[in-house]
């Protein structure tokens, strides 16, 4: 089950490209609760494209217990690049725990082409290594 109405799903929406803007940003964004272990993580992710927006699903992403993610989105050219991290990224404590998620999200005002697009996952900076992880990429064309 997607927690659509949660503060924390409210807080995690974010466009780098400011609020009010014309240019493609993060909408409809939902976490689920805890749906698994992550001793075997299959983190992957699936685009389906639309007139003008991408429908982003990222499976088993792997984050600590209670922890509210965000998504960020950077277009440059043909190429839309999507990270996803916790909206705290130096929280001052941290549950002893990890949980997958599902993740669903759209990209909206985009032009009609072909697009190449990569989500990465980073962790908040009290794990080590928190580089981004490249979680999968796609081509998709949008009418």
């Amino acid at each position: 089950m997607l927690l659509a109405g949660s503060a924390l799903a409210l807080l995690a929406c974010t466009r780098l490209t400011g609020a009010g803007s014309s240019a493609p940003g993060v909408e409809n964004f939902k976490q689920s609760e805890c749906i698994g272990d992550p001793a075997n993580p299959n983190e992957r992710m699936n685009v389906r494209a639309e007139a003008g927006r991408l429908h982003i699903a990222y499976h088993d992403a792997h984050f600590r217990c209670d922890q509210a993610v965000t998504a960020h989105v950077s277009v440059d050219g043909a190429g839309v690049s999507v990270l996803v991290q916790p909206v705290d990224m130096h929280p001052f404590t941290v549950s002893k725990c990890d949980c997958l998620y599902d993740i669903e999200f759209e990209i909206a005002r985009l032009a009609a082409g072909t697009y190449d697009v990569t989500l990465d996952r980073r962790w908040d900076a009290r794990h080590s290594p928190d580089a981004p992880v490249r979680v999968g990429s796609e081509r998709v064309s949008t009418r």
